[in-house]
């Protein structure tokens, strides 16, 4: 799942996504859409934006964590504040991808992430 308010970064992701075989099984433009489609769609990952009109990727985290703990989550930001970073990281969330990284490096960063992640589970 992808939640960015700008459309490009999502399409972006969801090909870059798509092309290493994962499947984006939703995407959203804002805060607000956020909560029905997650509980909808329960994914895998979530790449989250911080900073979006209405409620804040890091708000709806804070607020969600019982029902996000089985999902890998992945911060997406041009900027953060050390503040919500620590608060961030203090919650167990320590993934953090910048926005204008190249596309190989995030390919192999997401990849590398979910392979670690799911390593993680199964045991």
């Amino acid at each position: 799942m992808i939640v960015d308010d700008d459309e490009f970064i999502r399409y972006y992701l969801k090909n870059l996504l798509e092309y290493i075989k994962f499947t984006v099984v939703a995407e959203c433009g804002n805060g607000e859409e956020i909560f029905d489609t997650f509980w909808e769609t329960k994914p895998d990952i979530l790449l989250l934006d911080i900073h979006m009109p209405g409620i804040n990727g890091d708000k709806f985290l804070m607020d969600n964590k019982e029902f996000v703990k089985d999902t890998l989550v992945i911060i997406l930001t041009m900027s953060i504040s050390d503040e919500i970073k620590k608060n961030l990281e203090k919650e167990g969330y320590t993934h953090f991808l910048r926005k204008n990284i190249s596309p190989k490096e995030l390919i192999k960063t997401i990849e590398d992430t979910w392979n670690e992640y799911s390593e993680s589970k199964e045991k």
